[in-house]
């Protein structure tokens, strides 16, 4: 367990850091998220598909809230807040074959999802 630990982390760390117009940084709220997504994208593949679901769907719904609270607070990080939730639906897609419906990350291969 320590290897995938040192493993996320140094891939967090690796990928997160951020290039702008004002100066180059480590975005700390990344990196939080970043290591959340790795660790739980390890440790829920290895339970039930439903209850996995249901813990990606309350971390997107935590995310979906920070960014609510960010854009009524002008933050301009609230920006690359919602950029990470369209890259963690994205990555559902991709590794969990998931789509929300109803607010919830359910697996595509029980219903018919039109694009």
């Amino acid at each position: 367990m320590k290897d995938i630990e040192k493993r996320i982390t140094e891939w967090i760390e690796d990928h997160t850091y951020v290039k702008n117009n004002d100066s180059d940084r480590y975005l700390p709220a990344i990196r939080e998220w970043g290591r959340k997504v790795a660790k739980t994208f390890y440790d829920e593949g290895r339970k039930d598909e439903m209850e996995s679901l249901d813990c990606f769907t309350r971390m997107h719904q935590e995310m979906c809230h920070r960014y609510v609270e960010a854009s009524k607070r002008d933050d301009p990080d609230s920006v690359q807040i919602l950029e990470d939730i369209k890259a963690f639906e994205k990555m559902m897609g991709t590794y969990m074959n998931a789509e929300i419906l109803n607010y919830k990350f359910v697996d595509r291969k029980y219903y018919d999802f039109v694009k």
